[in-house]
């Protein structure tokens, strides 16, 4: 019998020392005809309309949409794309993006930070103020509180750490459930070290960061998880989800904990998770893919979309009021029924690609392209 991990992320600690098993459900059934797509480059060389006359459109939309996101005005150039957001509070808001963009702020202004870097920034999470974890195109970054206050940045690259393993595989995400239990993942890497997808932040005998690899494949097969993306709570299930359409949660199961495979119904790439208080996760990914994980089936179901753009970031206050955000200024609301295209601006104008979505309370914030929204007071009641 299986049931989902209700646990903290920390309770899988184990794994990275072999006392971990893992193990999917039966083999994923794919039962799309989708072909694999590739994912979007979020490095700003390659991004779909990141051009200096997009963002002189962008700027000049009408400062607010009709349902409450106002554009903030930023100094950001033109081809920086901003990748990810998180938080601990509506007054302590982190924004990564491409050239090393690191931008914390609360409300509707932000201040840039330096993290030493010009590299491209993928995912940031902060499980408490004054602590910041980013992936980045090579080694990690962790902030932390400097003396006179602000935070400073230095590179976590571990003590296994191998440079010429760095050139390939960028790693998409980092989560955790604590401080002590911080998790990355992304394209099969050997950067620290053994080759793997997934990695949990321990310590050598002396004492020194390290990060050892997670297998998360069925006992006794080999795979190699393309991960785009993470989402975890301090009590509650993990979700890892990938290129095509993979998707990977920890299962407490006879014997043990498992990772297990679900099928997801599609071969496209999947670039987002949330899961709801409930137990439902979402997931969202290219041509406009959408679904739901249902807890009491045990399965996704496919959510129909209405549009085709790819869309890039999902996040929610409970099942029945969730965001997604895409290219081309997509912005969906699910309220419990279905989803519904909400217009982020009051003229027709070149919309930049939206890429990432989080929020606290009734403030939300959505980044992209050169673009910063915010609402004050967004969502469903």
């Amino acid at each position: 019998m299986k049931r989902p991990l209700l646990l903290g992320l920390g309770s899988l600690a184990g794994a990275a020392l072999g006392l971990f098993a893992c193990a999917h459900d039966d083999a994923i059934a794919l039962t799309s005809d989708e072909e694999p797509s590739p994912l979007p480059a979020l490095d700003g060389s390659t991004g779909a309309d990141a051009s200096p006359e997009d963002a002189s459109d962008a700027n000049a939309w009408s400062p607010c949409s009709g349902f409450g996101f106002c554009l903030l005005d930023t100094e950001l150039p033109p081809l920086v794309a901003l990748n990810a957001i998180t938080g601990t509070a509506a007054d302590d808001v982190w924004i990564v993006g491409t050239k090393g963009t690191v931008l914390h702020g609360s409300g509707t202004s932000f201040a840039p930070v330096p993290a030493g870097t010009d590299e491209s920034l993928f995912s940031v999470w902060s499980p408490a103020r004054d602590n910041v974890w980013i992936s980045a195109s090579s080694a990690p970054l962790h902030g932390s509180a400097k003396e006179g206050g602000g935070v400073k940045f230095e590179r976590v690259p571990g003590s296994t750490w191998n440079p010429s393993g760095a050139t390939g595989g960028r790693i998409w995400t980092v989560w955790g459930s604590s401080a002590d239990d911080v998790w990355l993942a992304g394209e099969p890497s050997s950067r620290f070290g053994g080759n793997a997808s997934v990695w949990q932040l321990t310590s050598d005998d002396a004492g020194a960061p390290g990060w050892r690899s997670v297998s998360i494949c069925a006992p006794g097969k080999f795979c190699s998880p393309n991960i785009r993306a993470s989402w975890g709570s301090p009590n509650g299930p993990a979700w890892l989800v990938g290129s095509r359409g993979e998707n990977y949660t920890p299962e407490v199961a006879d014997g043990g904990t498992l990772w297990a495979s679900k099928d997801s119904r599609t071969l496209i790439a999947l670039e987002s998770v949330w899961g709801a208080p409930n137990g439902e996760a979402w997931a969202v990914g290219a041509g406009g893919t959408v679904r739901r994980f249902a807890p009491d089936k045990n399965s996704w179901e496919v959510i129909e979309s209405p549009v085709s753009t790819a869309l890039h970031g999902v996040w929610g206050r409970n099942a029945d009021d969730v965001w997604i955000v895409g290219d081309e200024g997509v912005v969906l609301h699910w309220t419990g029924k279905a989803l519904e295209l909400e217009t982020m601006h009051d003229r027709t104008t070149v919309a930049p690609d939206l890429n990432a979505i989080w929020g606290i309370d009734r403030q939300i914030w959505i980044v992209g392209n050169g673009v910063i929204f915010h609402a004050a007071d967004a969502g469903s009641p």
